[in-house]
């Protein structure tokens, strides 16, 4: 399983993933889920990849070639708004409706199966219980050494 997450915080937003690739259970190597492109001063995309790592790598190559050839079509250079660099990078997300099943050891059988669309009450709980859990956690980090509570958190302080 992959993780690849990002929180907006008052000040930045933290960008975070894991880098393992597999595959297989014997051929576990690394590939770094987590890319940037700076294709002009005013602009910069950090692009997190879960997943198939043949799609992945189609994904930063075709983004790559875009930047690199910037007459031959649109490109992150050239797109206007955000969501036409969402639509260029594509749009494969996770979100509802989402499945659960429960399966008791030794059982053969389900012991239960939900489905959550996207107007669910148990899915609009559940993510609030989430996060307010994962707020809870992250005021109770530690501070990095870079940090202290009334900087500015600016890039190489």
């Amino acid at each position: 399983m992959t993780y690849c997450s990002a929180i907006r915080l008052q000040r930045e937003v933290v960008f975070g993933s894991d880098s393992r690739s597999n595959a297989g259970v014997d051929y576990i190597t690394q590939f770094s889920k987590m890319h940037t492109f700076q294709p002009r001063e005013d602009r910069l995309f950090v692009v997190l990849c879960a997943g198939n790592l043949a799609t992945t790598q189609e994904v930063f190559n075709h983004i790559q070639r875009g930047l690199d050839h910037p007459d031959e079509g649109e490109s992150l250079a050239s797109v206007r708004y955000l969501f036409e660099a969402a639509e260029y990078v594509g749009r494969v997300t996770v979100g509802p409706p989402f499945e659960i099943a429960i399966y008791a050891r030794d059982a053969l059988t389900l012991r239960q199966r939900m489905r959550f669309d996207q107007n669910s009450a148990n899915l609009h709980a559940l993510r609030n219980a989430w996060n307010r859990g994962l707020q809870s956690t992250l005021d109770a980090l530690p501070l990095f050494e870079w940090e202290s509570d009334d900087s500015a958190s600016e890039p190489g302080s």
